[in-house]
């Protein structure tokens, strides 16, 4: 690279070259990447209105040689607070942008390096954009965590690959390599050197008014009621982000350029300045990443894993395990049972290649760490066995006892349970304090948390091994203490009994599951029973210790259920009915169920079903289980579908107000034991308490 000028504050180079045009470079020799904030993104629009105002100049290539990364989201959120400060600020960046536009002289950018967030943005000022790198990626990862960073992004991306493909690029938070950024129009051409990108763009430049002819055509073929009508069904208009972008998209066809701009830098100050938006980014960036970068206290070097049993979490567990390099033999009674849960494996990594997220080079390497096997003989130093059989505890115990021997002298045992106390399956060895509860979630290849369940006996060392393994396998962990159901089984639970009690009541199996999409969560209450059968429910509270008047009344129902034939999707009979493949699952309506008078209305459902997990998750706070409100948080989001809008549990009670929320849960009092509301709770509301203040826990 000729870099013929002396940078501008470490931030860029000036090239002249030939014709008119100019080459503005994005560069530090500082550090391996530059971070973009907003007075950065001002400096470098200012200094490409001034290069393109001289009346000698005929177009711009804006270079980025090196990865741009946007400002700490902490550090956004804290200027966006400081309201007419921060409008000024993105006034003159609007002002700055608009004035090249009335310019109306061709750029192009081109991306030497990785280009994400505010970097990217920067780009989209191009009338074209090329790579000159194949290792190139592009896009909006903050997308994710439901940030959008307004700045042009919305307003340049739609006019260059539509509203469809924008609110993807936008939201989903994904970075796209060259082929993918060419298939999606991210990019507009991909060359092999500097040099050829270079040619590329002066030759686009001097021959734009052939170009702009043939751009025009195209854009006469998109229709924008189409496109936004396909967008109904990928939003989720409780996340303030993805509502700017629908009132971006549908008043574009109605403003001009320096209009659609205007708004976009309204709406990008509302988000950021939204209690949920700061919940979303508190839970899903900082605590996520939080938990994932856990730092070891004495690293330890697993190589050898077992698991007891090959059913789906177990085979899940082994993919998992080999996908991260572990050696893992797989456990079940008879071969072909150990077989049939390797082929789980052989499945995802099929399915992965023909996505193409994986080469069969990388599936054979998976493939060929996971032996199967009907016995343990001569298995020995195994670095961690997980126990993954039916929830059951004799028969945990069974295989516990059977597989010790095998275990390294520094390995751990772990268990894969959903509600059996942890400290009662360590009395099966001879060594509790390295016995562990790792709880899985299913499709164990699709589910990123793991919840780490510590018994009264597990040591602080075997915590931390724990910690380590689930590193390893890029999961997420949360940490929580023992107790019956542990933390997410526990107010999953709740969820479930909420959902069975307003049906009792009266409200229909329709109505519960669709109110409770709309409130925010994954599935409903009785399509999840239907997924995970009546049956197995029936089990777990059998599991129980004891069981409140509410809960037996749903066990009472559910066995009626069951007995009746009823016993969820597998038998085709459930809360819906699943025999007729042309018109789906059906909902069903219990005869038996009379409809009553005084039904509580659509909004209160809502808060009930929010409510009941919430209200539960504090008495885990309280009682320890959790042992700080983050944990919760990520749990509830990761773990159980729990509303993302909110940020998670303690997150909503926060957005609510803790004394609305006692106040709720007061009234929901009638509808029985799962309502009552600790002394503890009642005492924190009364001093208006919050959890959270920022992105500081107040625990």
């Amino acid at each position: 690279m000729n870099l013929k000028q002396q940078p501008h504050d470490s931030i860029f180079f000036e090239n002249s070259l030939e014709e008119g045009i100019t080459e503005l470079i994005i560069y530090t020799s500082n550090s391996t990447s530059l971070t973009i904030d907003l007075d950065n993104f001002k400096l470098i629009l200012d200094r490409m209105l001034c290069m393109l105002t001289d009346t000698e100049a005929t177009g711009l290539i804006l270079r980025f040689a090196v990865p741009l990364e946007s400002m700490e989201l902490k550090e956004l959120f804290l200027q966006a607070k400081e309201k007419s400060q921060f409008k000024k600020r993105l006034f003159e960046i609007l002002n700055l942008m608009n004035g090249l536009d009335k310019l109306n002289k061709p750029i192009v950018s081109i991306i030497d390096k990785p280009l994400s967030g505010l970097g990217f943005t920067l780009s989209l000022l191009g009338n074209k954009i090329i790579s000159s790198d194949p290792k190139v990626k592009v896009g909006f990862p903050e997308g994710a965590y439901s940030i959008l960073l307004g700045l042009g992004s919305v307003v340049n991306l739609k006019s260059k690959i539509g509203v469809v493909r924008s609110f993807e690029v936008l939201t989903k938070g994904k970075m796209y390599g060259v082929n993918q950024a060419l298939e999606l129009n991210l990019l507009d051409q991909s060359c092999s050197s500097e040099e050829d990108a270079q040619s590329w763009a002066m030759d686009y430049i001097l021959y734009k008014n052939k170009q702009d002819v043939e751009e025009s055509k195209e854009s006469e073929t998109i229709n924008l009621d189409e496109e936004i009508q396909k967008l109904n069904k990928q939003a989720n208009l409780h996340i303030p982000a993805h509502v700017s972008c629908f009132i971006i998209f549908n008043t574009g066809e109605f403003l001009g350029k320096e209009e659609q701009l205007t708004m976009e830098l309204v709406q990008f100050e509302y988000i950021l300045n939204c209690r949920e938006t700061e919940a979303m980014v508190r839970t899903m960036y900082y605590a996520v990443q939080n938990a994932r970068n856990y730092q070891a206290k004495a690293p330890y070097d697993f190589q050898q894993l077992t698991v007891l049993g090959a059913g789906m979490m177990g085979a899940g567990i082994a993919y998992e395990g080999a996908r991260a390099g572990l050696d893992v033999q797989l456990k079940d009674v008879s071969m072909e049972a150990a077989e049939r849960g390797k082929s789980y494996s052989e499945n995802v990594c099929s399915k992965l290649i023909q996505l193409g997220k994986m080469n069969v080079d990388s599936k054979d390497l998976i493939l060929n760490r996971i032996h199967p096997k009907a016995d343990l003989n001569g298995l020995n130093h195994q670095d961690i066995i997980i126990e993954a059989v039916f929830e059951d505890e004799s028969l945990k115990a069974q295989v516990i006892q059977e597989s010790l021997p095998a275990l390294n002298k520094n390995g751990i045992f772990a268990s894969n349970t959903t509600s059996l106390p942890i400290s009662n399956l360590a009395k099966h060895v001879a060594d509790p304090d390295r016995f562990i509860g790792l709880h899985f979630f299913s499709p164990v290849d699709r589910m990123e948390l793991v919840e780490i369940i510590r018994g009264k006996e597990t040591d602080d060392e075997t915590l931390d091994k724990a910690l380590q393994f689930v590193s390893k396998l890029k999961k997420t962990p949360i940490v929580v203490n023992d107790g019956p159901a542990f933390f997410t089984s526990r107010i999953f639970f709740n969820y479930l009994l909420e959902g069975i009690t307003l049906l009792m009541e009266g409200v229909s199996v329709q109505q519960v599951d669709k109110l409770a999409k709309e409130a925010g969560f994954a599935v409903g209450p009785l399509a999840v029973l239907d997924e995970i059968s009546l049956d197995l429910m029936l089990h777990v509270y059998d599991q129980l210790p004891s069981l409140h008047d509410s809960q037996k009344r749903a066990y009472a129902y559910l066995k009626k259920l069951t007995n009746s034939g009823r016993h969820g999707r597998k038998s085709g009979l459930g809360f819906y009915d699943y025999r007729n493949k042309e018109t789906g699952k059906v909902a069903w309506q219990d005869p038996d169920l009379v409809k009553q008078d005084g039904l509580p209305s659509p909004v209160m459902i809502k808060y009930r079903l929010l409510h009941v997990l919430a209200l539960d998750s504090y008495r885990c706070l309280e009682s320890g289980i959790l042992t700080n409100p983050t944990d919760g948080d990520v749990g509830s989001v990761l773990g159980i579908g729990y509303a993302m809008h909110t940020g998670g549990v303690f997150s909503h009670i926060d957005q609510v107000g803790i004394q609305n929320f006692v106040n709720d849960c007061l009234e929901f009092q009638r509808f029985g034991e799962q309502w009552e509301v600790p002394h503890s709770l009642k005492e924190l509301a009364r001093k208006d308490f919050k959890f959270y203040s920022g992105f500081k826990s107040n625990w």
